[in-house]
């Protein structure tokens, strides 16, 4: 054993180990790639997810409104009925107090 074929074995087995960390370090960059395409894909789904939903609450609003609106119409029908309702019950008693007086006239 010469002392230069033993620098070249040491200076192979050196070289053989950094080959064997860059293959291990490619690898690891590879799967961290998969990993980071696969993180782009779930935030893109969320981000969909969530314009959606926002795009919803806003069409939900919406209809709240226009409920709203609905519902001050059909309270102030209400009041309207009601007034008529009490106009009808004064003229009906109105017109019952005047029968009675023409039946007693008569």
């Amino acid at each position: 054993d010469s002392p230069r074929f033993v620098a070249e074995c040491l200076g192979c087995k050196e070289l053989e180990k950094q080959r064997q960390r860059a293959v291990r370090v490619e690898r690891e960059y590879d799967e961290l790639q998969v990993s980071v395409a696969s993180l782009r894909e779930t935030i893109e789904g969320c981000t969909q997810q969530a314009a959606e939903a926002h795009e919803g609450m806003e069409a939900a609003e919406g209809r709240a409104v226009v409920a709203e609106q609905r519902q001050e119409r059909a309270e102030e029908g209400m009041r309207d009925l009601r007034s008529s309702l009490t106009i009808c019950e004064l003229a009906l008693e109105e017109s019952t107090s005047e029968r009675h007086d023409l039946e007693e006239r008569v």
